[in-house]
């Protein structure tokens, strides 16, 4: 697969076989997932923990899945992969201390990255809502990426421990 065709874009890019304006919203929707999965990517640079690395990798696989969803309807979205998620939700605030404070995104740099990422998943979520008018999106891409900026948060809380920074 080439990378640079060599012709110029002119404001346009392809998506699958059709030319789109780079400013449209699918692309604007597909830019934010790309956002979000590098900024975990560094995230999991710095984190240890074999585990989180691991759940954090199969979360990335997952958002390139939304991806490929938005702009071809062959590429599905099952429920499965939320059912996934919200059981590692479980887990992980079975291993935290009840919160009853505005946490500040801050601490161990693993977890303000995971902080950073959680709020690029509530801006992908805007846009992927933001195009579900014009086109069709499956209703698992949405409900994901709602618990994916829960799951995030929380193993953002995980990793930092006692350095939690309260409001």
């Amino acid at each position: 697969m080439k990378i640079v065709s060599k012709r110029g874009d002119e404001g346009n890019t392809y998506l699958g076989k059709k030319r789109v304006k780079k400013s449209s919203s699918i692309i604007e929707a597909i830019g934010s997932l790309d956002e979000l999965n590098s900024s975990i990517g560094i995230a999991r640079s710095f984190i240890k923990d074999k585990r989180i690395n691991n759940i954090l990798k199969q979360i990335q696989k997952h958002i390139f899945i939304i991806g490929n969803s938005i702009f071809s309807e062959k590429y599905k979205f099952d429920s499965e992969k939320i059912k996934w998620i919200e059981n590692k939700i479980d887990e992980f605030e079975k291993k935290l201390p009840e919160l009853n404070k505005f946490i500040l995104p801050a601490g161990s740099k693993e977890s303000a990255l995971l902080q950073f990422s959680r709020s690029l998943v509530r801006r992908a979520e805007r846009r992927v809502v933001k195009i579900k008018d014009k086109q069709k999106i499956q209703r698992e891409t949405i409900i994901y990426l709602n618990r994916l900026s829960d799951m995030l948060f929380l193993i953002a809380r995980f990793l930092n421990k006692e350095k939690e920074e309260y409001v």
